[in-house]
């Protein structure tokens, strides 16, 4: 121990300790809420709206970027005429920046509304105009507004949302505390291999990277909540942040050794990168916010109920979809002892076996819902993580482009969330591995092999009909396929009936049902005389033309909701600068490295063959299922749904020899890409908060 006691190793601990700090109270102030009011004793009512009413007011911002306006209220009489009042605001240039009536304005607790707009940058000390004007209101139905008496006039209390500092600082303090721990890190354990060699081995290393990705995550948000809500820093979550993130760089700077980060194992590098990375989704994102989300939970409590086959179900009353981190606090741990009967969908009861046991420990431990929630999508998490390991250690080639595609944003939104497509996604890349790794390195396929390709490609099935043409990649093996066939009979025999059974049986199951099961989404559609696809058959013009017309004007949108520019319920808008670097990670990582092996000439025109037709068959069947025939283009496809196929191409660009060589680029690109989900995840984080 007294080893390590010497001046080097104190100053860099101190400039750690320091840029540490500094980087937690930049987060904290970044999201704090310089001018906040709550009504409290001391304000009175001081305005009831009334028809005809215009009351206006003048605010002065004290954030540099300003994105919202609360203002406290209270209703007077009866139900709150929201339809007939009328709210605008004015930027300091008396631009209209808001306009709304109070019926779509965000109500908070039933006293305070939310005036959302886009955010106004270097609006500190700027001076911002609020103009409520009502129509004509019964006189049985009013409203009030609170404010202060300060002896001159009255003053309206009102919220500003918004931040106060510039990401500058974060990012700055972020690369410095990587720097400074590095070199802490390589400078006494340069010569100890002990963590490469018996702890990534056994791999206790990635047991203890997990709890620790959790702890900090967990500690970081406990931080940034207590400093906007409470105006506290804890030395106790700090504490348990700083520890955290120290065990987090030491795990990456010993393991990320420049001189030995190519003879790391792919696998291990994945799961180095994965775990941090993949916790932030899972802690910062919260549950329930990916599109559908509240829809597949259900399903996953079902399946936790054991119901499978049920249509109805009981789950807590009052659990609904957290707007907020206020939400996420608020019911972290409560208990709700009253339940609610709800009608759930019929997705494939195994496409949530693994979020259901979460759920069902949850029950068992006798946690909250919410409680529930963070443990079924951190199982959903842990299958990512394991699945995603054999996926890089079997595909032959392209392990870091797979590596960067797996850590694609939108990835892990669907991985660390009840989405049915966290098992469709890592599921069709595990198929698309195995199916590589007999082609090129085994030759042959084994009891094991046929049964993990069996197995992926019902889930991938299962999840979504339309993946069907997966199928096609056993044309890739088809030689060793049928030797196995040959050999096996009876094995095959068995496992195809299975499949049939599992797939089929459940598809014709629900079929049965669909008339007492609702889809995720009812529209109500016109009706028509013709089916769409009668229209279709005797219309294939004017198909060719919505079809045509859908790829111009859809083309960035399915390219930037592929790549996770906007999260959650696409109200998480992610800077594009961070996209680009993402995609600029992903495109390199085809280029860096030399291969063992490279896609040939029949490889290409399967992989090929197998994206368009799959590409245009999910067109196709979102066309016939959400569409109408009135449509100019295909509504409801996007960008997520290709996940699954647009490795295909990419790892046609897999080359034996690298066309770009940078010395330590591996170790450039991964470092890189966790300071990029750092931003990202802050870009999170602001959503909740705001």
């Amino acid at each position: 121990m007294k080893k390590y006691i010497n001046k080097v190793n104190i100053i860099l601990v101190s400039l750690l300790f320091v840029f540490s700090i500094l980087l937690v109270l930049n987060s904290l102030y970044d999201f704090q809420i310089p001018v906040q009011y709550s009504v409290n004793s001391g304000e009175k009512l001081i305005k009831t709206i009334k028809s005809n009413d215009v009351i206006e007011t003048k605010i002065v911002s004290k954030l540099k970027k300003l994105e919202s306006l609360k203002l406290e209220v209270k209703d007077i009489k009866g139900q709150l005429q929201r339809d007939n009042i009328f709210v605008s605001i004015y930027d300091n240039n008396d631009k209209l920046i808001y306009y709304s009536d109070l019926a779509d304005v965000e109500f908070f607790g039933g006293t305070s509304f939310n005036f959302k707009f886009n955010t106004v940058n270097d609006s500190y000390n700027k001076e911002f105009k609020l103009i409520i004007k009502s129509k004509k209101i019964k006189n049985d139905y009013s409203f009030g507004i609170y404010g202060v008496d300060d002896g001159v006039k009255d003053t309206f209390p009102i919220s500003q949302y918004g931040y106060s500092t510039s990401p500058f600082y974060t990012c700055l303090f972020t690369v410095i505390l990587f720097i400074i721990f590095y070199i802490l890190c390589r400078y006494n354990f340069k010569d100890n291999d002990l963590l490469k060699e018996k702890l990534l081995r056994k791999k206790i290393v990635f047991i203890i990277e997990f709890f620790a990705s959790l702890i900090a995550c967990g500690s970081m948000l406990c931080l940034l909540y207590m400093s906007k809500v409470h105006g506290q820093l804890s030395i106790m979550w700090y504490g348990l942040f700083f520890i955290s993130v120290l065990i987090l760089i030491a795990i990456l700077s010993i393991c990320f050794d420049s001189n030995k980060v190519k003879k790391l194992k792919k696998e291990d590098l994945f799961l180095l990168l994965a775990i941090p990375i993949g916790m932030m989704f899972l802690v910062f994102l919260i549950p329930l916010n990916v599109p559908d989300e509240f829809y597949h939970y259900k399903i996953a409590y079902k399946v936790s109920q054991f119901k499978f086959f049920a249509s109805n179900i009981s789950i807590p009353k009052g659990f609904d979809v957290p707007n907020n981190y206020n939400d996420i606090f608020s019911n972290l741990f409560s208990n709700y002892g009253k339940y609610t009967n709800v009608t759930v969908g019929q997705y494939h009861p195994l496409l949530y076996i693994f979020s259901a046991f979460g759920i069902f420990l949850s029950r068992i431990l006798h946690l909250s819902p919410m409680m529930g929630a963070y443990m079924g999508s951190g199982m959903n998490f842990i299958v990512f993580l394991v699945v995603g390991y054999f996926v890089i250690k079997k595909i032959p080639m392209g392990k870091f482009l797979m590596i960067i595609y797996l850590l694609n944003p939108m990835v892990l939104q669907q991985a660390t969330s009840f989405s049915a497509d966290a098992m469709i996604n890592i599921f069709s890349m595990l198929f698309i591995s195995y199916i590589l790794h007999i082609r090129y390195e085994s030759k042959k396929i084994s009891n094991k092999d046929f049964i993990i390709l069996i197995l992926s490609y019902m889930f991938i099935f299962i999840g979504k009909y339309a993946y069907f043409l997966f199928g096609l990649l056993f044309i890739l093996i088809w030689s060793p396929l049928k030797s196995y066939i040959k050999e096996n009979k009876k094995r095959i025999f068995v496992f195809i009936l299975c499949f049939f059974i599992i797939s089929f049986g459940w598809l014709f199951y629900t079929k049965i049902l669909s008339k007492s099961v609702p889809d995720i989404i009812n529209y109500n559609y016109p009706q028509m005389k013709e089916s769409k696809l009668t229209h279709l058959i005797h219309n294939p013009i004017n198909f060719i033309s919505i079809y045509i017309n859908t790829l111009i004007n859809k083309h960035e949108f399915y390219v930037s909701s592929f790549l996770g520019a906007g999260l959650g319920y696409f109200h998480i808008t992610i800077n594009k600068v961070y996209i680009f670097v993402y995609l600029s990670i992903l495109v390199l990582s085809a280029f860096i490295c030399s291969e063992k092996y490279e896609i040939d000439k029949k490889n290409k025109i399967v992989n090929i063959i197998t994206f368009i037709l799959m590409f245009n068959i999910i067109l196709f069947g979102l066309y016939l299922k959400w569409g109408v025939m009135t449509d100019t283009q295909i509504e409801g496809v996007q960008g997520r749904y290709f996940i699954p196929i647009v490795i295909l191409l990419l790892i046609l660009l897999i080359k034996k020899q690298n066309r770009i060589k940078i010395n330590n680029i591996e170790l450039v690109l991964s470092i890189l890409l966790i300071i990029n989900s750092i931003f990202i995840t802050k870009e999170i984080i602001y959503s909740f908060f705001a």
